[in-house]
């Protein structure tokens, strides 16, 4: 970590889109840490609040980010991860500022956040302290970000020993960490003739319409017919598939080549929509009720 100097904002930039290039061409693997330890050295603890504004308001997209290979979010969803893994690498003295992250005001980097305050337990950096905070706060912020606090540490379980131990212990005594585990690893769908599903997809939205039942303890709130979907997991018939849909995900509204996290009341009047990082396209503004929210598939 670098102690003597801040990074201009124009080398935080080039940091931080090197890393997110990276993401975008191959993922989260041992190279793209690495490259973020490296990238830490230049970077001052001070500089924690500049990173912050870098959150919404990313370094210029590269010619690396398609928006239609990488999702109309794709370029600051990969950049945000970028920031988070050098914050991380900032070590100890980054938490105040992580768990001010995590255990904030909602945002959709709170999943982030929390992400890395698992990492560092199973690393011995305040092990008991952090699972203990964990305790009290997990069960009280929203399902968003008990979901995208875990998922992406998913993949490294079965080779990272300490960080399952972190997970075996939070399971055992959280019962909605519990929850979230079994539903992001299908442990459910076994015994779910709907398949509840957590991918994210991407399509024209051709007809919204309300529904307003519960099935299997969600409460489905509308369906979507969509066309030209990428995901296998539909059915489909001549191009198109329909969704149920329930209020259990973070909404995002898009414009031009942007896209922010937006509330209930600012989406209805947008004529488009975003599910995890993938554009729907609205013909016209949704009714009130059609809020779409964790996909749930008709198979």
């Amino acid at each position: 970590m670098n102690t003597n100097h801040s990074t201009t904002p124009e080398e935080l930039n080039a940091i931080i889109s090197r890393l997110a290039d990276y993401l975008l061409t191959h993922r989260i693997d041992n190279q793209f840490r690495e490259l973020a330890r490296e990238g830490a050295r230049q970077i001052s603890i001070a500089q924690l609040d500049q990173l912050r504004t870098m959150f919404h308001d990313p370094p210029p997209q590269s010619d690396v980010y398609d928006v239609k290979q990488h999702g109309l979010g794709g370029w600051l969803s990969a950049c945000q991860f970028a920031i988070f893994e050098l914050i991380f690498n900032l070590g100890e003295d980054a938490l105040p500022f992580i768990r001010e992250i995590a255990w904030g005001e909602y945002d959709w980097t709170q999943g982030n956040a929390i992400e890395l305050l698992l990492r560092m337990a199973a690393e011995g950096i305040r092990t008991e302290e952090i699972l203990a905070e964990i305790k009290a706060n997990y069960p009280q912020i929203r399902f968003e970000s008990q979901l995208y606090g875990i998922q992406p540490l998913l993949p490294e379980l079965e080779q990272n020993a300490q960080l399952k131990a972190i997970f075996d212990q939070l399971r055992n005594e959280i019962e909605e960490f519990e929850e979230v585990y079994a539903e992001l690893t299908e442990e459910v769908v076994d015994e779910d003739p709907y398949h509840l599903t957590n991918e994210v997809f991407q399509g024209t939205v051709l007809e919204a319409e309300t529904v307003q039942k519960t099935i299997m303890e969600y409460e489905i709130i509308g369906s979507l017919t969509i066309e030209n979907s990428d995901s296998a997991l539909f059915p489909t018939v001549e191009g198109r598939a329909r969704i149920l849909i329930s209020d259990r995900c973070q909404l995002f509204q898009a414009e031009g080549e942007s896209v922010e996290p937006v509330s209930l009341e600012e989406i209805l009047s947008a004529g488009k929509i975003a599910v995890g990082n993938w554009t729907f396209s609205l013909p016209e503004p949704p009714p009130p009720a059609i809020i779409p929210g964790m996909i749930t598939r008709i198979g």
